[in-house]
């Protein structure tokens, strides 16, 4: 299998436990583009950049409908409050320690993709994959200098785990400050329009009126 190929060892992550407050209470995976939800969306991105198991980040006691989805998602529920997109990533960590650390081989893939960016599209983590090296610990888009650790790649070995879980001990916020100092690959997409709009993140009901995907 070629590295953008499909397999069980990859692994998408949908990040939809937000409190979606700048959204006026909305939850943002229900919201629609093109008439599709924005969880929908982000799920069939990462399915179809090759992710051969996907997760679904929320809060606990949030639900939110799988209808639509054609591939097969599990839901993982942050165990900590007020790590932010933190606690969605060591959710996806501990389920992968507990459903793929006996396999033998290469650390598996975590393709991560918040369900806020309904632009987003699979030749962006394709690209991505492609651009990770040996000894990266994951590859990330930068868009005029800023990363992108949310819309990115990662190796979940030994060295991201305890990472983040230091980062959950220490009580850090942020993926970027958790990540500072680890070998990631930033992928430069300045001046590459299309791959710099399919970034693009919405908050807010302005943000999405003006993106008329609605």
């Amino acid at each position: 299998m070629g590295r953008g190929g499909r397999g069980d060892h990859v692994l998408g992550l949908v990040l939809a436990g937000g409190e979606n407050a700048r959204m006026g209470g909305r939850f943002k995976g229900d919201l629609l583009a093109g008439g599709e939800r924005f969880v929908t969306h982000s799920a069939r991105v990462l399915a179809d950049a090759g992710a051969g198991r996907l997760l679904l980040s929320l809060h606990q006691g949030q639900e939110l409908s799988l209808e639509g989805i054609d591939v097969p998602m599990e839901v993982v529920c942050d165990r900590e409050e007020g790590l932010g997109p933190l606690a969605g990533l060591l959710a996806a960590a501990d389920w992968a320690e507990g459903h793929m650390g006996g396999a033998s081989g290469p650390d598996p893939l975590l393709m991560v993709c918040p369900c806020d960016t309904p632009l987003v599209t699979a030749g962006l983590y394709r690209a991505l994959r492609t651009a990770l090296r040996k000894g990266d610990v994951g590859a990330l888009p930068v868009l005029d200098g800023h990363p992108y650790p949310l819309n990115a790649v990662y190796r979940l070995g030994l060295t991201l785990t305890v990472r983040l879980r230091a980062a959950r001990a220490a009580g850090t916020h942020g993926v970027s400050r958790s990540l500072e100092g680890l070998p990631l690959h930033r992928c430069d997409l300045s001046g590459n329009e299309n791959m710099a709009c399919a970034l693009t993140n919405v908050n807010t009901p302005g943000e999405l009126a003006r993106l008329g995907v609605g």
